[in-house]
């Protein structure tokens, strides 16, 4: 880029391949610091889609897919973590209150975080890496003609390498607090339609048997123990003959 500016660009595929070597550096600084507030910014402000071939080259495609897939993933980290915060049952002197669940938000996150996993499945880490190799292999061609700037891209993709393993972490945490939140759901279904002596069996079976996402657990230790207690009343009552 150095060479780009010193040199001058004199074509406009040259003026899109640097626009696009921009963007692409830019994001990987961001990405670099983990400031993904400012990779979310620079996306929004680029509107690569919409300007892919005029304003930039689809060299890049494939990277910034990927990243965009990041970006939802990370959504939908936050948007399950919302959900499972609100909608419990209420358990109080015995009585569980399912009045103010809400499992359809629950249920909705659920199908986004899905979709987010997918769509990272599809632009998943050998696409990135693709992405940024095919970015260092046709820079080289952007007006400058240098072969440094080949070194310089590659040690951009080590760096990127560690990045990468994060990504990894990020769907890992994603996908357990997917299967996490179903199992929640599972509970809440069951405690919807009064199946208390189930909802708290399988919430004691899953803090004991389960890899759990620690947003669940509080939910769940709820159920396990509260609920239980709830049934067991309601049970006695029945068997307690009336004077």
């Amino acid at each position: 880029m150095r060479l780009a500016r010193l040199h001058g660009i004199f074509s406009e595929k040259a003026a899109r391949l640097f626009r696009t070597v921009d963007l692409v550096r830019s994001l990987r600084l961001a990405m670099k610091q983990f400031d993904w507030a400012e990779v979310e910014a620079i996306m929004e402000d680029a509107k690569f889609e919409e300007n892919v071939g005029s304003r930039y080259d689809e060299l890049a495609s494939r990277e910034i897919q990927a990243i965009r897939s990041q970006l939802d993933v990370r959504a939908a980290i936050v948007d399950l973590s919302k959900a499972l915060k609100v909608g419990w049952a209420k358990c109080s002197h015995g009585l569980v209150d399912t009045s103010d669940m809400r499992n359809d938000v629950l249920e909705d996150a659920i199908e986004r975080a899905e979709r987010s996993i997918h769509d990272l499945n599809i632009a998943d880490t050998p696409a990135l890496k693709a992405g940024i190799r095919s970015g260092a292999s046709g820079s080289g061609g952007g007006g400058s003609g240098g072969g440094k700037k080949r070194v310089t891209f590659r040690d951009e993709v080590e760096e990127q390498d560690q990045k990468l393993k994060h990504q990894q972490s990020v769907s890992d945490q994603l996908t357990l607090l997917m299967r996490s939140a179903r199992k929640v759901l599972q509970i809440r279904e069951l405690l919807a339609v009064g199946n208390m002596e189930d909802a708290g069996s399988m919430a004691e079976d899953a803090l004991t048997s389960d890899t759990l996402h620690y947003t669940v657990v509080e939910e769940l230790r709820l159920y396990a123990k509260v609920v239980f207690v709830a049934w067991q009343a309601s049970e006695l009552k029945q068997d307690t003959p009336d004077e």
